[in-house]
């Protein structure tokens, strides 16, 4: 019976050894688990932080671009503006030398056409010299209009062309600045090629013909203000004049008119004429 004991003894002890290793190799499976996971939380806190990084600075370039363009319409809508005031310092003005020359004279065309159409041409006298004074060589309305166009091709097109350009390298450099931090400063293993999501087409700079866009805008902006409408108004007298024709009259022909011709051109002309009914036995009615 002594001699069977002895013959076991030990055996537990090969049972521990196995259990220790079975529980070190559990331990460092362990460890190794926690530190991929400790590496996974810490590379999606840092990707998270890059993609928020260039969605920013995207987001930041759009908006720049969009104000841009609204700005880019403000001051096309401004240069409209000053244009058709220097057209219309120019009608005013031809209409004084008009008035002062009595051709017509302003008791005709007030009992032609009432006392209101009377007491506007009247009131051009004051518009004397204004064509002069709206010149568009040196006068205050030329320098309004060059400074708008220069804001237009000098500051803002060249700014968003700027910026358009930039773009994929702004925000490829401030994400990989993301990722530095994250790491130290030791992100040069990391494949910049996964950060450029840079989508073909996706901001495009639209020149030449295809700016037909903005002026479309433009149109539209410029639809907003009564003063830039057309202005093409006729006025018939109160009364016939000529007996072969008793249904025509004389008549007051305003026609005015502010355009983009192009993309880059405006225009404005503003007139206004008298046609004077008359009649003879050959030709019937006919206006001169």
């Amino acid at each position: 019976m002594r001699t069977a004991d002895r013959s076991q003894a030990g055996q537990a002890l090969v049972l521990a050894v196995a259990l220790l290793a079975a529980v070190a190799a559990g331990l460092v499976q362990l460890f190794d688990g926690g530190q991929l996971l400790r590496e996974k939380a810490r590379l999606a806190r840092a990707l998270d932080a890059a993609a928020y990084s260039g969605a920013l600075v995207q987001a930041r370039s759009l908006n720049f671009l969009a104000y841009a363009n609204r700005a880019l319409v403000a001051h096309q809508v401004g240069m409209a503006h000053a244009i058709t005031l220097a057209s219309w310092a120019r009608f005013g003005d031809t209409q004084a030398r008009r008035l002062a020359s009595s051709n017509p004279p302003a008791s005709l065309i007030g009992g032609l056409f009432g006392a209101a159409h009377g007491q506007a041409y009247r009131g051009a006298a004051g518009a004397a010299g204004a064509g002069g004074a709206a010149g568009w060589g040196d006068g205050a309305l030329a320098r309004a209009f060059a400074e708008h166009d220069r804001v237009v091709h000098d500051v803002l097109v060249r700014a968003q062309a700027a910026v358009q350009q930039s773009l994929a390298d702004t925000r490829l450099h401030s994400m990989q600045a993301v990722l530095a931090a994250h790491y130290d400063d030791d992100a040069a293993h990391l494949d910049t090629a996964l950060l450029a999501d840079t989508l073909p087409g996706f901001v495009v700079r639209h020149g030449g013909a295809s700016r037909g866009r903005l002026k479309d805008m433009v149109e539209e902006a410029n639809a907003h203000y009564g003063f830039l409408a057309p202005r093409d108004h006729d006025r018939r007298s109160l009364l016939p004049t000529e007996w072969r024709c008793p249904w025509l009259r004389h008549e007051l022909r305003r026609r005015g008119a502010t355009a983009l011709m192009g993309l880059d051109a405006w225009r404005s002309v503003d007139t206004l004429s008298f046609h004077a009914l008359r009649s003879n036995r050959w030709i019937g009615c006919y206006y001169r």
